[in-house]
């Protein structure tokens, strides 16, 4: 099982890390590593989290959910397609998720 951060879970990443980053370089760094521990945890049990209901009526692909370690605030959006987990988003969870966060990333 592998792990590949798509394009706008990429960008969500970038400016997650900007954000933090302005407050403290160091929480910038620290979340970055909470954010391999979440991935390599969905490596090793990809099914981790809770199936995202919005998205399951949209998808072919369940999508999954899961909060980023030390930092559960930010969530994570996943979906497993064959041996590949796929990243689509990571948004803080203060948002609203159904009507802001288009989870159709490619």
């Amino acid at each position: 099982m592998k792990a590949i951060l798509l394009r706008r879970a990429e960008a969500d990443i970038e400016a997650i890390t900007t954000f933090l980053g302005n407050e403290s370089p160091l929480l910038a760094l620290d979340f970055i590593d909470a954010y391999s521990v979440t991935i390599e945890s969905l490596v090793r049990r990809p099914g981790i989290g809770h199936v995202h209901v919005e998205a399951r009526a949209k998808h072919e692909l369940e999508v999954r959910c899961v909060g980023i370690e030390q930092f559960s605030k930010y969530l994570l959006f996943y979906r497993v397609q064959d041996d590949v987990i796929q990243i689509v988003r990571v948004v803080h969870g203060a948002r609203d998720i159904a009507a802001s966060v288009d989870l159709d990333a490619d």
